[in-house]
């Protein structure tokens, strides 16, 4: 009888066990994803880190390169952000920053095809599964958004588009995701020569003047 309930004890005792056991692991796990998703993730505005961006981008872009055959990359610069922290101070150029990417997250998301990310000070990209008509279109609606956003009179981007064909899985292309950007940082550079404020596209001068 004794032995019995020692038995019984013994039982319960490594339930109790195991069942923190587990409790610890999905504690430990939950942990983990933080991380990771800590670490992908710029701390200022919440978006994807550069290395991030483009690993996820390269994944999404393989996966749904049947989605209508183009993928477009947007280069996005705030203008004049020296001169925004040299007026105003940095926790003021933070603000904006934040602001431009709640606005691009708002706008630019995985539902839509498309994914934003952080490239490093007043630096964003947007990349998309779209052509380039649409992708222009796009940067303008941004741009305008941006502009006519009440919570930051004044503040304007520009933007420079790329956009080539999509890659379809396991097949080599010239255009990768480090490519294309370089060709929409071309853009930009383009449209701030060209005043800033305006979408200019790849592989033109002036596209679009909309200052």
């Amino acid at each position: 009888m004794k032995q019995e309930q020692t038995e019984k004890q013994v039982s319960r005792r490594l339930a109790e066990i195991e069942e923190n056991y587990s409790k610890v692991l999905l504690v430990l796990k939950t942990l983990e994803e933080r991380l990771e998703t800590t670490a992908d993730r710029d701390d200022l505005t919440g978006l994807l880190r550069r290395k991030s961006f483009f690993r996820k981008w390269e994944a999404l872009r393989s996966g749904h390169a049947e989605l209508n055959g183009f993928c477009s990359i947007l280069m996005i610069d705030i203008d004049y952000f020296k001169k925004i922290n040299d007026s105003y101070g940095h926790p003021v150029g933070d603000e904006v920053i934040r602001r431009v990417a709640r606005l691009l997250s708002q706008h630019c998301s995985e539902d839509q095809h498309s994914l934003a990310g952080r490239l490093g000070g007043e630096e964003f990209v947007v990349a998309t599964f779209c052509s380039e008509k649409e992708a222009l279109t796009l940067g303008e609606k941004l741009r305008a958004i941006i502009q006519n956003d009440p919570g930051q009179p004044g503040c304007t981007v520009s933007i420079g588009v790329a956009t080539a064909r999509a890659r379809k899985a396991g097949q080599e292309t010239s255009d990768s995701s480090h490519s294309l950007l370089k060709s929409a940082d071309e853009a930009l550079y383009l449209a701030k020569a060209g005043g800033r404020n305006r979408v200019c596209q790849a592989g033109l001068s002036l596209l679009r003047n909309t200052g």
